[in-house]
């Protein structure tokens, strides 16, 4: 799907994410509870319509107060937009420096902790790593004198990450030679999201979830994480009034949606060909899956001889085969929360 203002294309949105239609806050919970109950879609398909949490747009307007959590900090911006016209920005420093969001009106998740299809879902842009910059020139030395040796400046500044600077002076009496070296620092990843819930009773419930479990939706992230995973969450102790977000990473991110959703999508792979391949090579090898809202989680077994195991992870992965022979590929794609069934296909690999 291309990239286009995701608020003048709701319509146009994949199934498995946020749906369209919202129901205000304090009946939410019990409107989505009793389409999943009756076993019915409002919008005819696999997943009942999206109550929002966060709407997105300005907290004002959504119906919600933000503060800074530890030293993070969290405000409104307008030109990340995933829907409602704008997006929280959250500048995170660890897994407990962010921001956090106080409703209004508590959203009740109680009635949908007996069901494993709802999913509280949230939108999110990662942050760009940072790049690298050259370290600072070394001061220069001064002439030593009657053509003594006199001690070049002091060294360069270190820079956040780039390559060596380095300049030499050669004086008719003396000489100095100075170098500015910079370290190269790798850049920052934002590899786990850690979601707090704060009910109305002062129940605390946390959990990190992996980006590597999004589904993409032009550029942002789309994490789902069903609802009897929430441990802690009850029928009777349900109502949610505080959302506290954190990454694992220093960095700025786009909050642009929290949500809840009903999947009953099933895990479905794609079937893959049969390959040749040369033995002592390596060769890459894609799997693609699809499971509505769900993460998805891909596993291999180069060879079916030893039984089924998990020998490599991942959509894309590689293999090198030593010996010629035929050999029975199966994939498996699961649901790391375990609320549906897994799906697998076989392929063969030939060896000449």
């Amino acid at each position: 799907m291309r990239s286009l203002d995701h608020a003048a294309r709701k319509q146009a949105r994949t199934s498995y994410l946020f749906g369209n239609h919202a129901v205000g806050n304090r009946t939410a919970g019990v409107a989505l509870a009793v389409a999943i109950l009756a076993g019915t879609s409002l919008a005819g398909k696999a997943q009942a319509p999206t109550t929002a949490i966060y709407p997105g747009g300005s907290p004002q307007s959504a119906g919600v107060a933000i503060r800074n959590a530890g030293s993070g900090t969290i405000s409104l911006d307008t030109t990340h937009v995933y829907t409602g016209g704008g997006s929280l920005k959250l500048v995170t420093h660890g897994l407990y420096q962010g921001g956090a969001i106080d409703l209004n009106t508590p959203y009740d998740l109680g009635p949908l902790t007996a069901n494993k299809n709802a999913y509280v879902q949230f939108a999110i842009q990662p942050p760009v790593p940072p790049t690298g910059a050259n370290g600072s020139q070394g001061t220069l030395g001064g002439i030593g004198k009657n053509g003594g040796m006199m001690p070049g400046g002091g060294p360069g500044g270190t820079g956040s990450g780039g390559k060596q600077a380095s300049n030499q002076y050669n004086g008719a009496l003396g000489s100095h030679n100075n170098t500015a070296t910079s370290r190269f620092q790798k850049a920052s990843k934002l590899e786990n999201i850690r979601i707090v819930l704060v009910t109305t009773t002062g129940t605390t419930v946390e959990k990190r979830i992996p980006m590597s479990y999004a589904n993409d939706d032009a550029g942002w992230k789309v994490l789902s994480i069903p609802v009897n995973a929430l441990d802690g969450i009850t029928a009777e102790d349900g109502k949610v009034k505080e959302v506290r977000v954190y990454g694992d990473t220093t960095g700025t991110l786009y909050l642009g949606k929290i949500g809840v959703v009903s999947d009953t999508t099933r895990i479905m792979i794609e079937p893959l060909e049969g390959k040749t391949v040369t033995a002592n090579q390596k060769y890459r090898y894609t799997a693609s899956a699809h499971g509505g809202a769900s993460p998805l989680v891909y596993s291999w077994d180069w060879d079916d001889r030893d039984g089924i195991q998990v020998d490599s992870e991942g959509r894309s992965a590689t293999h090198m085969y030593r010996k010629s022979g035929d050999y029975n590929v199966t994939v498996t794609v699961t649901d790391p929360f375990g609320v549906k069934e897994s799906a697998t296909t076989k392929f063969q690999v030939h060896v000449p």
